[in-house]
């Protein structure tokens, strides 16, 4: 009864404004998005549309799903605790259809974000900033599906959950060897040809000399200067404090070459 009561005090706003006003703002989301159809999808595609470059359309797409985001989950937040339904079973179902379409709407734009920067990096290599970029987005998929479980099933822990995602994707960023990966995948465009993506190695840690040995094989005129960087730090005297395994590992990938 107390809980109850608890309940009913956090929710304050009309039933019949909110739904009005979040009504409104999914009609004009979906004349958006059936207007900027193309604009959306082509990057599904592997299309970049005119007049668009390949790092403007990839920031648009970031920079655009952020304050909608924002909004939409301020939506959210407002049809789930703070709208009054008077327990009735039809305005829940009500809310939660509203919500679903809300955190529907917000995935798909960060889904086509996503796919917005995935071309870029198809296209220009990989960069540290645009790993973070991924990353953000790839927990905001995750964020977004827990919240739309949550709409359905009352005892999910969503807090809790989207906590344990975050820990897990921040622990795999910082221990899958990042630099190493980021090498990996910009020699392989460098070797079939499809960008220039060795001055993305001056940026890198020692974990990239495997790869960057790669692009030197093929081309070892455009590496000289940056394989003698890397060789500049691998050979510098440093306190034993300082030893660790990737450079331990690259010595020994010089001294086997």
């Amino acid at each position: 009864m107390n809980e109850q009561k608890e309940k009913n005090k956090v929710q304050k706003l009309d039933f019949i404004i909110v739904i009005t006003v979040t009504s409104s703002l999914c009609v004009v989301y979906m004349i958006y998005c059936l207007s900027q159809l193309t604009y959306f999808i082509s990057a599904f595609q592997g299309i970049l549309p005119v007049d668009y470059t390949f790092a403007g359309y990839a920031r648009k797409g970031f920079f655009e799903c952020i304050p909608l985001g924002i909004i939409n989950s301020l939506f959210i937040i407002a049809l789930s605790l703070f709208t009054k339904t008077e327990e009735s079973k039809k305005k829940s179902n009500l809310i939660k259809g509203y919500t679903s379409y809300l955190v529907a709407f917000t995935l798909f734009l960060v889904i086509s974000a996503f796919s917005k920067i995935w071309l870029y990096i198809s296209s220009y290599g990989i960069t540290i900033m645009r790993v973070y970029v991924g990353w953000f987005l790839i927990l905001g998929c995750v964020t977004l599906l827990l919240i739309g479980i949550k709409t359905y099933y009352s005892k999910f822990k969503l807090t809790k959950n989207i906590f344990i995602v975050f820990t897990i994707l921040f622990l795999g960023l910082n221990y899958i060897n990042i630099d190493y990966k980021m090498a990996k995948y910009d020699a392989d465009l460098y070797i079939t040809g499809k960008v220039n993506t060795v001055n993305a190695f001056w940026e890198l840690s020692n974990s990239a000399l495997e790869p960057l040995l790669r692009i030197s094989d093929i081309n070892e005129e455009e590496t000289v200067d940056l394989l003698e960087e890397y060789q500049n730090r691998l050979y510098r005297k440093v306190k034993w404090q300082e030893w660790n395994v990737v450079n331990h590992n690259a010595i020994k990938i010089l001294k086997n070459r």
